[in-house]
C-alpha cells in the first residue's frame, strides 16, 4: 500500500469580525467536509476508483489575508496517487461564497 500526502490550502481573502469567524469558519470546516467525503468529487480529483482510505486533518485560522483553511490529506492506494489541483480548485470555489479564493497544493510526502 502506498500512502500519498498533499497539503491543501484554501486563502478565501475574507476578512472577519470575530463574530463573523465563528460563522465563516464554520462554513469552511463543511466546505472542506463536503468535498472530501463525497465519493464522485474523490473520484474526480484523483481520477481512480482504487483507493483504499482518504484521511484529512483541517486547520481553520484568520491570517493578515483573511480566513484560510490549511489540510493535509492523506490517500493509500495500490500506487501512488494524484490530486487534481484544477478540479479541487472548482468544487472549492463552486460551493463557497468567497470569489476572490486562492487555492494552494502541495506533495508533501510518499511512503
Amino acid at each position: 500500500m502506498m500512502k500519498t500526502s498533499y497539503y491543501v490550502a484554501c486563502h478565501t481573502k475574507c476578512k472577519c469580525t470575530p463574530e463573523e469567524y465563528e460563522i465563516e469558519s464554520e462554513k469552511l470546516k463543511e466546505l472542506f467536509t463536503l468535498i472530501l467525503t463525497d465519493p464522485d468529487k474523490i473520484h474526480a480529483m484523483t481520477h481512480t476508483e482504487d483507493l483504499t482510505s482518504v484521511h484529512s486533518e483541517l486547520q481553520v485560522s484568520h491570517d493578515s489575508a483573511g480566513l484560510v483553511g490549511k489540510c493535509v490529506v492523506d490517500i493509500e492506494a495500490p500506487v501512488r496517487v494524484s490530486l487534481d489541483k484544477g478540479r479541487l480548485s472548482v468544487f472549492l470555489k463552486a460551493n463557497s461564497n468567497w470569489p476572490a479564493m486562492r487555492v494552494e497544493k502541495k506533495g508533501v510526502f510518499s511512503d
